[in-house]
Formats: structure tokens, C-alpha cells, sequence
């Protein structure tokens, strides 16, 4: 488990397990290019299969930056498995 905090860069893929603040905001711009923060939340994800990195709101990144708010979570990803690196491996496999 691991806690994180505003200022904080996301060190592994992590799920969010509790919110310790009303809100928790991440900038995902290094995955996704979106400008604003984005919102995350402890709820489930319903669905199967999403491979939106922007539907999955319970999950932080990694490098990711948390600009707002904190949460503890669980770590979900390190290494290879990270997301950061399927994306990386997606633009060179498959430009």
C-alpha cells in the first residue's frame, strides 16, 4: 500500500483504494495529452474491458503528477506491466 499526495509523480500504477480529501486530481498529459487535471475516484470499474486510460478513473499512473488532493492505494503495475510502457511499445510496434 502506499499513500500519495499533491506534488506527488505516480511511482508504479496504483488503484485507489481510499480518498483522504473530497477530491483528487491527477495530470495524465504524459499519457494522455489532456491539459486539465483529471478526476479520480475509489469507485469500481463496471465494464470488462476499458482500454481508455482516460475511463479508468480509479487508477493512477505512473509519472503521473497529483496536483490535488491524496489517497492511499494499492500498487497494480510496475516494470514492463506499467501502462506508460504498452503505450510506448503501442507507438513503436504500431505508429
Amino acid at each position: 500500500m502506499i499513500k500519495i499526495k499533491p506534488g506527488d509523480r505516480v511511482p508504479a500504477d496504483i488503484r485507489v483504494l481510499k480518498l483522504e480529501t473530497s477530491l483528487l486530481k491527477v495530470d495524465q498529459s504524459i499519457l494522455t495529452g489532456e491539459v486539465n487535471p483529471i478526476n479520480k475516484d475509489e469507485n469500481p470499474i463496471i465494464q470488462k474491458e476499458i482500454n481508455e486510460i482516460q475511463s479508468k478513473t480509479n487508477m493512477l499512473f505512473s509519472g503521473t503528477l497529483v496536483s490535488n488532493g491524496s489517497t492511499i492505494g494499492v500498487v497494480a503495475n510496475i516494470g514492463i506491466y506499467l501502462n506508460i510502457h504498452f503505450l510506448y511499445i503501442k507507438e513503436i510496434i504500431f505508429p
